[in-house]
């Protein structure tokens, strides 16, 4: 599932499940105001295999709620907001990874989620992901906010160059670099088109999401569809 606009969960008492999903940079997703006396349930937010692109968002999530989350293999791509949070002590969270940046911002908002893990009593989340440490993951990243608005503005053109690329795929520009020359020798279910060459190289956004889905079917159909209007476009130069 691909979210391009608004998603937000407040006030649920129920389970919400969120699997193989993307949020675009464009849109924004709110865990907030889960409140409750003490005693009540408000069931479980579980979050797998996603990657959020847009805003993110944990505020108001108080301890009597008794939230469970279960958190697996997500990638947060932006710097995101924790305020007022208290998480389940069965809360279950592993397989996190931080992007793109600025930088300073995400150190910041990753070191609040830590202490907010902190107050929980959740040390072992903390260790296992790494949260300890003062730098989030090296990937290719813009390094301000201007460099963050140009992203924005290459997605909603639909391709991104190389660097972006890279970014939206959560892995260096140098990993996508020899990624894409061993695309070159031989084509494979994972090989993700790009149109134009040498400094002009660009990668469809409906590819990237394919790749990071892994649903290989669309992957393969996409390639042919990239490859063709590579063609065109050099018959018509």
């Amino acid at each position: 599932m691909i979210f391009g606009k608004n998603a937000e969960i407040s006030y649920l008492p129920c389970n919400i499940e969120i699997r193989g999903s993307i949020f675009k940079p464009y849109s924004s997703f709110e865990i907030t105001n889960i409140t409750a006396k003490k005693g009540d349930n408000y069931g479980k937010v579980s979050i797998i295999n996603t990657i959020i692109n847009g805003n993110l968002k944990f505020t108001n999530l108080s301890e009597e709620a008794n939230t469970l989350f279960s958190i697996h293999n997500i990638a947060i791509t932006t710097p995101f907001i924790i305020e007022n949070t208290f998480f389940n002590k069965q809360t279950v969270i592993d397989g996190l990874s931080f992007a793109l940046t600025p930088k300073q911002a995400m150190r910041d908002a990753v070191k609040t989620f830590a202490k907010s893990l902190q107050a929980s009593g959740l040390h072992n989340i903390i260790i296992e992901n790494g949260l300890q440490e003062d730098e989030p993951d090296k990937t290719a990243t813009p390094e301000t906010d201007k460099d963050m608005q140009a992203y924005k503005i290459a997605c909603e053109s639909g391709f991104l160059k190389p660097k972006y690329a890279a970014s939206y795929l959560g892995m260096s520009k140098d990993n996508l670099a020899k990624k894409r020359m061993a695309d070159k020798q031989r084509i494979t279910r994972e090989s993700i088109p790009y149109v134009g060459q040498g400094k002009s190289i660009s990668y469809p956004i409906d590819a990237l999401d394919a790749y990071n889905l892994q649903d290989w079917d669309l992957l393969k159909k996409l390639r042919e569809k990239y490859a063709q209007k590579d063609t065109e476009t050099d018959d018509s130069g």
